[in-house]
């Protein structure tokens, strides 16, 4: 296990379409028969992809997803064969991975890099995460979260890792890799408290900024190990202001005069003219964890879990300060909104209301802040839709958009949503985990 510490550092932050449905029957291709459950026959692809209907086409392309998967897993199979076969020759685990590595750069064209990553990932779930393996084999997740689980349960006893692995697969599918992360995060803060801080108090002792010349000319600044409650205040202070700028004169996007704010911060300079806004920064927590009783993890909402210690610390300085305005929202067992504002100066009491009740914008998959969202009127205000509660939802402006071009949703009872495509398709999501 010695390529760890290199593969902890990756993290591969994608999305890909999964499903739990596989409708066609199996069949062999080449010499590998396929498991249960079924995969897609590849060899009956229509000529022309355009004669299939929208939903055929969706579960192909979900079908075709899960092959991929299923070949992933050979894959790492093979990779680890060969690992098995030079350990056989030479006895010692460590010339065996380096024996495999040589032979995957000369077989694959690989680097040195790509090819340690390769049989680091392959080692941890064949011999660490097993049930990984075997789920990304069968096609119920792909590569990028089985990377994703790997990568956020490394420092886990490996007792605790699969344990743990057992409570997400069943639903790893239905998340994104963001959520997938996020997810994680908090079971293993929730898990053991103390080892969450103890990695949180080493990750500040080696904090840092960093700085390097990009290929294109331009420059890229990076901050590491910072207070995550900072850092969500500045960002918002960021946003807030690029929306106070954003004006139909104004031809930058808001993330180009974020950067452009965000420069005029490093030399001192202030371009903001008297339009810079209050951040607003979220906080979602449990009454007990508030209290003291308990950790478990918070949320900053848009952002993720983080130790219980630092939604204390924020309450502890006030909930108002400088440039910041912090919200919390108590949530009770269920995960629903059981207080409302804890702060100085609330803002319009529905808006807030919808804010707590959907932290994060309803889109498929998308995790922007509530607060930073648009809120949507369900059935459009020009066509008599009411402005209530019932009625409105966070969207973020890019979803907001696309929402309008085509796109209509409806509430469930369970608190998710089923969004229809221009094209007729369904797609129902529940709240971001």
């Amino acid at each position: 296990m010695r390529m760890l510490n290199r593969y902890l550092s990756q993290n591969i932050a994608s999305e890909s379409l999964l499903d739990e449905e596989a409708k066609e029957s199996p069949e062999r291709l080449g010499e590998h028969s396929w498991p249960s459950p079924s995969f897609p026959d590849v060899s009956s692809e229509p000529e022309d992809l355009g004669s299939l209907t929208p939903e055929e086409l969706i579960r192909r392309l979900r079908g075709v997803t899960r092959l991929i998967s299923h070949y992933e897993a050979l894959r790492l199979d093979a990779e680890m064969a060969i690992v098995d076969l030079y350990q056989k020759d030479f006895g010692d685990m460590g010339l065996a991975m380096d024996g495999a590595e040589a032979e995957l750069r000369a077989a694959l064209m690989l680097t040195r890099r790509a090819a340690n990553m390769e049989l680091a990932l392959a080692e941890i779930l064949r011999e660490r995460l097993p049930s990984v393996l075997e789920s990304l084999r069968s096609g119920s997740i792909d590569r990028r979260r089985a990377t994703v689980i790997a990568n956020k349960t490394l420092h886990l006893p490996e007792a605790d890792a699969r344990e743990l692995c057992a409570e997400v697969l069943p639903i790893a599918s239905g998340m994104t890799t963001g959520q997938l992360k996020a997810w994680i995060d908090r079971r293993c803060i929730e898990h053991n408290p103390t080892e969450a801080k103890d990695r949180f108090k080493e990750a500040r002792t080696i904090r840092g900024v960093f700085a390097e010349l990009a290929d294109d000319g331009t420059a890229t600044l990076t901050a590491t190990g910072l207070m995550p409650d900072k850092v969500v205040n500045f960002m918002d202070r960021l946003t807030q202001t690029a929306f106070a700028f954003k004006t139909a004169e104004e031809p930058r996007t808001r993330d180009q005069i974020r950067a452009d704010i965000f420069e005029d911060i490093m030399t001192g300079e202030d371009a903001t003219k008297g339009r810079s806004r209050k951040a607003i920064a979220d906080i979602r927590i449990s009454p007990t964890t508030l209290m003291g009783l308990d950790d478990k993890a918070i949320e900053l909402s848009g952002f993720g879990p983080v130790i219980a210690d630092i939604g204390r610390g924020v309450a502890a300085r006030g909930i108002e300060a400088g440039n910041a305005e912090w919200r919390f929202t108590v949530k009770d067992k269920s995960g629903r909104a059981v207080t409302g504002l804890t702060q100085r100066r609330p803002s319009a009491k529905l808006r807030r209301t919808v804010e707590a009740r959907d932290e994060s914008c309803i889109f498929p998959g998308c995790r922007a802040p509530a607060t930073n969202c648009d809120l949507d009127h369900r059935i459009p205000y020009s066509e008599g839709g009411l402005t209530h509660e019932d009625q409105l939802v966070p969207l973020c402006r890019h979803d907001h958009v696309i929402r309008h071009n085509g796109w209509s949703h409806q509430p469930n009872p369970d608190g998710s949503h089923t969004w229809t495509s221009p094209i007729g398709l369904t797609h129902t999501t529940a709240r971001a985990p």
